[in-house]
């Protein structure tokens, strides 16, 4: 999604990005992800799926970037609108489109290494491994084996990559997922908090405010 004016917030796996006019964020399926305005922003945006996609994602590696600022893609993101405008057929669309896509990657890729901010191998695998596991209760010896890192150097990389210790990661999305579940399903509060992993349900309403600023209860009715 392109923001062409306004502003506004984006929340993806727990993670708050201000979004402002010029900057652009991409958010995976696979993720758990909010959006609302500030000020009435317009935007230009489109949904890509299909087996390349993630393939090319990951190419560039921007598997783990969720917002670019003041990036000037707004041609290409016209240049998509217009395209659909177009009386062809969907497969020269779609072939057309990804085209567009791809030089859309090219560009963040550019912004994103000229500002040194890739992430490296071993904070993707660590990441990749909670999302795998976030109803589980992982801990730090676990996550530490993976990169083959002791505790405090596996730290040290998570939180340079993305801000956060991997506990304070951990729980937001735990809290995130829970957000999903109280939304989309019936399951009672108690059986979410024990499918996330959460000692008891007292623990989990605890954490839940916090993050969140309501009860799981007041969340599901709201």
């Amino acid at each position: 999604e392109y923001v062409c004016s306004g502003s506004g917030v984006v929340i993806c796996n727990g993670i708050k990005y201000n979004i402002n006019a010029g900057d652009c964020y991409l958010l995976s399926k696979r993720s758990n992800h909010s959006y609302y305005s500030n000020d009435n922003w317009t935007k230009i945006w489109f949904n890509i799926t299909g087996e390349l996609v993630p393939k090319l994602v990951s190419e560039y590696g921007l598997q783990n970037i969720n917002h670019v600022e003041n990036i000037p893609l707004l041609p290409l993101f016209e240049e998509m609108v217009e395209l659909s405008r177009e009386n062809l057929s969907s497969e020269e669309i779609c072939d057309r489109a990804l085209v567009i896509f791809i030089k859309i990657l090219q560009k963040v890729s550019r912004r994103v290494k000229s500002e040194g901010t890739l992430i490296s191998p071993e904070a993707i695998a660590l990441k990749d491994y909670i999302h795998r596991n976030i109803e589980k209760n992982i801990n730090s010896a676990e996550l530490s084996a993976i990169i083959e890192r002791s505790p405090s150097q596996m730290s040290r990389i998570f939180k340079k990559a993305f801000s956060l210790t991997p506990c304070e990661y951990i729980i937001r999305l735990k809290i995130a997922t829970a957000q999903q579940l109280l939304v989309n399903t019936n399951m009672r509060i108690t059986d979410i908090s024990t499918h996330m992993g959460f000692a008891d349900e007292h623990y989990f309403s605890k954490c839940f405010r916090q993050k969140v600023g309501m009860s799981p209860r007041q969340y599901r009715a709201s």
